[in-house]
Formats: structure tokens, C-alpha cells, sequence
């Protein structure tokens, strides 16, 4: 099956205006608590004319009046824009609802919220009364809760409607960035530690290692995960908000389905996954893009089912495995498995540490959030710019700035179906920060992501299954020899076409493990350059320490001996899997060399056969002849 075509779609920006509140009244001073954002239209917002620059403490660190352009009127135009009365259920509605729709198509999506400090991102992410009715349009939840709900019972729907010909899984995770750690906010191993998350990339696909992904039944468990993280998340008070986020967070949310697609019934094994989530093959590989830090990484599958076993593959005797693309039924269908994922980002606002009054602490955090966010504006600013889309030039994309950007690479010019709220507040006392916020937003609009339905054919880099079909062709082969012995006497036809079939599947099959073959070792080539790489960087580390700085030296050891040793594994797992495959190849090159040599006979039998036939024909004739001619003697007599 055919890799799907990419679709270029570009990334929606809504941005919504927060109402006032009683913190602005107690925190701003009266002269710039005037509302200067106004909704001109659904897909229009302006921001008025500021008056003189603040002379308060906290005014020194905003952008000035002429700085900002802000002594005229400026208006903005993005996708959708929403006025402080707009309620948490009309925001879902018009934004989060459609790319639910994407999800289950089997598209990745991503929500971002974007904007300065106590702007309201977190409520409208998660908002309040999570028990609440998901369709009241009055409660205060927020998108995230409302998604769950609706995602469930979308879900249900579809059980409902196909039966045993659609089956799903949901997983949960939750991690915050925090001064630049990725850290799992689901972990619980008894210690109360938490536990740090590793990126990785392959082929341009952003993988997370380490990390926990929980099995959820129902909108009620999403829930209680919403709550623990929540809880573990890193919050608190400034003079701006009292309970402002000091890290950034991401909930995601994977969905694995399995389809029939024949129009005959489907077999009664429909499982999408394995009961244990793992793949049983004797190489271990991650379940999911999620890969535990402890597992042995080969690479990254979508949720792929379980290999088969040997004696039941040579039952079905099929061509293709029966992988997540390639389960074959008797009856004319497949099973075909589709994984997306939707990823849930809140983001911390940026802060003016002179307003937050931040010191210690607060101070250092505000410093990492803010350098986070830079990274972002930077990555956003690039893949934005309108000159790179008019010379459709390839430009360097800052995504390694910041493990912020590097987490979000796949919904920043990557594959998925991405939607920016940009929150802002009305005041003029923030009214720089609000105009910096539109001017990414809309900038935010000209990035195009290339989406793809998340379908992958697995089995070629599955050994047991590679042993399976050498044996079948084994199998294969002897029959066509039985057959070819036979037929050979007979027609020119009935001996040369069966042997064609066969040789010709024996070579669509040998292009194919050649092909697996040269992907593997392009990734083996892959990991044993960045292997490289590492140790040089480690032995530069070393030769520039002086004894002033063995402590830098022993942290960065700490920080690349694990990733060392974790490629050193994948490296060594990709050796025993090339190794298969070579002697699985070679096996089907002298398998197709067999099977030519007898296409061979069986060809030259044939013409013997024809050559036969024709001289047969001739002794025929002359008999005839001879017949005709010794009557014609008996009429003289």
C-alpha cells in the first residue's frame, strides 16, 4: 500500500480577547485599565492608540508607544476572533470541535495557547468545573475537557455504527517543561521523583522517550489524569496573576484504530493491540511513538499489532504480513491501523520581571520561560516569513533552541493540523505585550504544514515474520517444481504461465526486503554518525575542562553517557536485523535464481515440445500422403 499523499494546510490562529478582571482593577493603575482591544468583526481585532507611556514602576519594561507603532490604530486579521463575553463552550465549538474531526480521521492535531501572562490560557485550555456537563453552554470548562468528552462519544458512536469491523484504543500523557527539563507529570514510581523525559528524533518524526502513557476507558479517567498533573504541575503567585504557570505543559492524547476495509466479514481477531500493548517479536521496539527510556529503540511504529506466529503465518500462507496494513482476509479485506495524536499545549506567559515583581526563584523561572517563548517567537518568525514562502527557499528553522520548539516541531511546519489561540487582555496598561502577541499570531498564520494520514505498513523490519516468508517461499517453490514436472509435456502454456506468476511474486518479494534492507542500513548509517558525533563532543569537553571546571564535565558526561549507551543499543539491535535480512535476501536472490533456471527448462521443454509436435505434424502429412498415393496403385491393379 502506497504511503498516503501529504495535504499542505496552514496553521488557524483564533485569537480571544479576555475580559477584565479584579485582579486588573487591584494591579493596574486606573489612568490604563481603559479597554484599548475591540472586535471589529468575526476575523478582525484593533487595538486603539495608547496614551503617554507609563511612568509607573512596572511601565519602564514595556515596549514604548513609538516602539510599538502604538500612536495610531492598528487591526489585525486572523481566522477567528472572539470578544470577552464569548463562552468557554462557543470557543470549543468553533475551534477545538472541527479538528476532532481531524483526529479521527487519523490526522495529528495540536491546540496552542499563546500570550503574555494572566491572559487566560490556562482556563481556556482547562478551565473550571471539570465534573461539569461537557454541553452546557454556561459551565466554565475548557477545551480540553470538552474535546475529551466529545471524543468519547464520537467514539462510542462509531463503535456503535461499524461494530466488530472498527475497534480503538485511547492513551494519555501529561509533561511540563520546567527551567528546560521535560519532566512526566503522570509518573508515579512511589518516590514522588519525577521523571525526565528524553527527545529523540528519526527521520525528522520527534519521539519521546521515558515517558508513562496511560490506557483510558472513558472521559472520566482523562479527568482524574487532567487533575493529577495539574496538581503536579509548577504554578504560582505573582503580582500579575495568583496563580500564574511556571512551566509550560503539554497534554496529549493517542488514538489507535483498527478498520476492516473488505466488504466481507471480518475474522473474529480484531484487536488493534496485543493485551500487553507490545509487539511479542523477539527484537524489543517501542509500542508507540512513546518509547519507555528503558526499551531497546529500533523505530518509531504507530501502534503496531502483534507478530504472528510462525505456524500461523504458514496457515494463512499469505504474501504481505499481517501487520498493521497488511492483515489479509480470505475474503477480500485487510485490517489497516491508524494512529494520530492530539496534543493539548498550554503555554507560560511571558513575563516583564519588573510587573510580576518576580525575585529568587520566580525570577529564574521567568527567565526560562521567556527564553522558551523567544525560541518559539524565532521558529514562528522564520517559517512565517512571507519572503520564504514567495522564494519557496529552504531557510534554517530554529527548532534546536529550545526544548519548547523541539517538542512542537511536528505542529510548527511538520505534520499536523494545528490550531493557535492567541489570548490577550484589553487593558492599555498591556497594551505592548498584546501587540507583540497579534503580530506572532499573524505571522503564525503563514506557516504551512504538510498533514498526512498516519497509516504505515509494518512487517519488513520484523524478523520472525522475514523467517516466515522464506520458509513459504520455500514452500512455494516446491510446488511450482511439482507442477512445473507435470505440465511440461503438456501445452505451451499450461507450463510457462504458473512459473511466470510465481517468479514474478518472487520478485516484487526480493525488491521489497532489498528496499527494507537499504532503509535499515541508511538508519544504521544514521545512528553510527550521531554516535560519532557524540563521543567527539564528549572528548572536546573533556580536552577543554581545566580543573575549574571538572563539574561541567562530569554534569555533561551524566547528560550524553546515557544517550550514548542507548545508541550504542539501537545500534547493536539494527546490526542482528540487518544481519537477518542480508541472509534473508541473499535467500531470495538464489530463491528467484532457482526459479529462473526453471523457467528455463520448462521454456526449452516447451519448445522441444513445439519442435516435437511440428515433426509429428510432418510424419503425418507424408503418411497421408503415402496412403493417397499407394490407393491410387490399387485403382490401376
Amino acid at each position: 500500500m502506497a504511503p498516503p499523499s501529504a495535504t499542505t494546510t496552514s496553521i488557524q490562529v483564533a485569537v480571544r480577547i479576555r475580559p477584565t478582571t479584579t485582579q486588573d482593577a487591584a494591579s493596574i493603575p486606573p489612568r490604563f485599565q481603559r479597554a484599548v482591544v475591540h472586535p471589529i468583526s468575526d476575523t478582525t481585532v484593533a487595538v486603539d492608540p495608547v496614551s503617554a507611556q507609563p511612568t509607573s514602576a512596572g511601565a519602564g519594561t514595556g515596549a514604548s508607544p513609538s516602539s510599538t507603532g502604538s500612536q495610531k490604530k492598528q487591526t489585525f486579521i486572523f481566522d477567528q476572533v472572539h470578544p470577552p463575553d464569548s463562552t468557554q463552550h462557543a470557543l470549543f465549538t468553533s475551534t477545538a470541535e472541527p479538528l476532532l474531526n481531524h483526529f479521527l480521521e487519523g490526522f495529528n492535531c495540536t491546540i496552542l495557547a499563546y500570550g503574555q501572562t494572566s491572559s487566560g490560557k490556562t482556563f481556556t485550555m482547562t478551565g473550571i468545573d471539570l465534573d461539569a456537563d461537557p454541553s452546557d453552554p454556561h459551565n466554565g470548562m475548557g477545551i480540553i475537557p470538552r474535546a475529551v468528552s466529545t471524543l468519547f462519544k464520537r467514539a462510542r458512536a462509531l463503535k456503535e455504527e461499524r461494530g466488530n469491523t472498527w475497534n480503538y484504543s485511547i492513551k494519555g500523557s501529561f509533561i511540563e517543561i520546567y527551567n528546560e527539563d521535560l519532566l512526566d507529570l503522570l509518573a508515579d514510581d512511589g518516590t514522588g521523583a519525577r521523571r525526565e523525559v528524553q527527545i529523540r528524533e528519526d527521520k525528522g518524526h520527534i519521539i519521546w522517550t521515558g515517558l508513562r502513557e496511560v490506557n483510558v476507558k472513558n472521559a472520566t479517567e482523562v479527568m482524574g489524569l487532567i487533575r493529577q498533573g495539574a496538581s503536579m504541575r509548577r504554578t504560582n503567585e505573582t503580582d500579575m496573576n495568583a496563580q500564574s504557570s511556571r512551566s509550560h505543559a503539554i497534554f496529549s492524547l493517542t488514538l489507535t484504530q483498527k478498520k476492516f476495509t473488505g466488504s466481507s466479514p471480518p475474522p473474529r481477531s480484531s484487536s488493534p493491540l496485543p493485551p500487553s500493548g507490545r509487539s511479542p517479536s523477539r527484537l524489543a521496539r517501542p509500542g508507540s511513538m512513546y518509547a519507555p527510556s528503558n526499551s531497546r529503540v529500533s523505530s518509531p511504529t504507530f501502534g503496531r499489532p502483534g507478530t504472528p506466529s510462525f505456524s500461523t503465518a504458514m496457515d494463512r500462507g499469505g504474501l504481505r504480513p499481517p501487520s498493521s496494513l497488511g492483515q489479509q482476509d480470505d475474503g477480500g479485506g485487510e485490517w489497516v491501523t491508524i494512529t494520530s495524536k492530539f496534543h493539548f499545549v498550554d503555554l507560560a506567559g511571558s513575563e516583564r520581571l519588573k510587573r510580576t515583581a518576580a525575585a529568587g526563584e520566580r525570577a529564574k523561572e521567568g527567565i526560562s520561560i521567556n527564553s522558551g517563548l523567544l525560541a518559539l517567537g524565532n521558529v514562528i518568525s522564520a517559517l512565517g516569513d512571507p519572503a520564504r514562502a514567495k522564494t519557496n527557499t529552504a531557510t534554517h528553522i530554529p527548532y534546536r533552541d529550545s526544548k519548547l520548539t523541539r517538542l512542537l516541531q511536528d505542529s510548527l511546519g511538520g505534520n499536523a493540523h494545528t490550531l493557535m489561540i492567541a489570548c490577550v487582555s484589553p487593558a492599555e496598561w498591556n497594551a505592548g505585550e498584546t501587540v507583540n502577541t497579534l503580530k506572532y499570531a499573524n505571522r503564525a498564520r503563514n506557516i504551512k504544514n504538510r498533514v498526512t494520514l498516519n497509516e504505515k505498513e509494518e512487517g519488513w523490519d520484523d524478523v520472525e515474520w522475514l523467517q516466515t516468508t522464506v520458509a513459504r517461499l520455500r514452500k512455494e517453490l516446491k510446488t511450482i517444481k511439482e507442477n512445473g514436472g507435470k505440465g511440461a509435456g503438456a501445452s505451451t502454456a499450461g507450463g510457462a504461465e504458473p512459473v511466470e506468476g510465481a517468479s514474478k511474486k518472487v520478485l516484487d518479494q526480493m525488491v521489497q526486503l532489498q528496499s527494507n534492507y537499504e532503509d535499515l542500513r541508511a538508519k544504521f548509517t544514521d545512528r553510527t554518525e550521531e554516535l560519532t558525533r557524540l563521543r567527539r563532543e564528549l572528548a572536546e569537553k573533556q580536552g577543554q575542562s581545566t580543573s575549574g571546571g571538572m563539574n561541567a564535565t562530569a554534569r555533561y558526561e551524566e547528560i550524553v553517557g546515557p544517550v550514548i549507551e542507548e545508541y550504542e543499543k539501537t545500534i547493536n539491535a539494527m546490526e542482528a536485523e540487518l544481519s537477518l535480512n542480508r541472509a534473508a535476501l541473499r535467500h531470495t536472490n538464489d530463491l528467484y535464481e532457482e526459479k529462473e533456471a526453471e523457467l528455463a527448462e520448462v521454456t526449452e521443454k516447451s519448445q522441444q515440445t513445439e519442435l516435437y509436435v511440428d515433426e509429428l505434424k510432418l510424419r503425418v502429412s507424408k503418411l497421408t500422403e503415402r496412403e493417397a498415393s499407394t490407393e491410387v496403385c490399387f485403382c490401376l491393379f
